[in-house]
């Protein structure tokens, strides 16, 4: 069977994600197969490479144009993590050739473009998904799966940290959501700039509470009755299930994450955002 061709879209292709995925995908268990097939970027970072010299570096064919990669690969990882806002026009034109599509996170900068990115990917029956890697670590689903038996826990305090939480609070809110469930009512900010505490309120007493501190690693406390787990590290092996679990989708079309909790994630990031402007009051969801 030949290889399934993976095209690479990205607003500035010199990013993190898009660098070490190459890799990652390249070092997988799946890698047989799968191929890198081509790369496209909207624009060039300025204080960065180009995507003739980021391929040559990274051995990644070039594209000549977004239509080209949209022809010849079998399924996209679209990527911008650092612009949620670009997310919706640059993967519309992907999700029109009804092909797999990884959306990176943060998947949207607002439930509203949420739903309407999933609208989109339903006219055209496109297969589409988004996660933090943080969703993966073996410690959240460890706790999730066996310690509270696959059950929303009571609480739990998720510690991590990042240059900004419009980029990183994400992962954050995604950890408490596989804990805890989407059915959060209201948040709360209580912090102050680059110490930044968060809660999230549930109508049966469930509570979830962020801290984000600069240059901390993630870090999980959750309770559910008599059951307490605490992991100082709760990042191991997120990137490895991540790619994993992109590449299978690629093979299987079937969405591991669902849709309701990927848009309330993004719900809950906006209304956090929003909250952090009037510390001290719930916002309601």
């Amino acid at each position: 069977m030949s290889k399934l061709k993976i095209g690479i879209i990205d607003y500035f292709i010199d990013e993190f994600h898009a660098t070490y995925y190459v890799p990652w995908i390249r070092e997988s268990k799946l890698a047989d197969d799968f191929e890198i097939a081509l790369a496209w970027e909207h624009h060039a970072r300025p204080d960065g490479r180009d995507l003739k010299t980021w391929c040559k570096e990274l051995d990644v064919t070039p594209a000549d144009s977004l239509q080209q990669v949209l022809d010849s690969c079998d399924c996209f990882c679209v990527l911008a993590p650092s612009n949620p806002e670009v997310h919706e026009w640059l993967v519309e034109p992907v999700l029109q050739t009804g092909k797999p599509v990884y959306l990176d996170k943060p998947f949207a900068a607002s439930k509203a473009a949420a739903e309407r990115i999933f609208a989109m990917a339903d006219k055209y029956k496109t297969p589409l998904w988004s996660s933090s890697a943080l969703r993966f670590s073996d410690e959240i689903i460890k706790a999730k799966n066996e310690l509270f038996e696959g059950k929303p826990c009571e609480f739990a305090s998720v510690m991590g940290g990042g240059s900004s939480m419009e980029e990183y609070l994400i992962h954050l809110v995604e950890m408490l959501v596989v804990l805890q469930g989407p059915d959060a009512r209201q948040v709360m900010y209580s912090g102050k700039e680059k110490n930044d505490v968060l809660f999230l309120d549930y109508a049966d007493n469930r509570r979830g509470m962020i801290t984000m501190l600069p240059r901390l690693g993630y870090l999980m406390l959750a309770r559910d009755g008599e059951k307490v787990v605490f992991e100082n590290s709760a990042a191991t092996d997120i990137f490895g299930r991540l790619i994993r679990e992109m590449l299978t989708f690629f093979k299987t079309g079937v969405e591991p994450v669902k849709r309701e909790e990927t848009i309330v994630i993004a719900a809950i990031v906006e209304k956090m955002l929003e909250a952090a402007k009037t510390p001290g009051r719930w916002v309601a969801l």
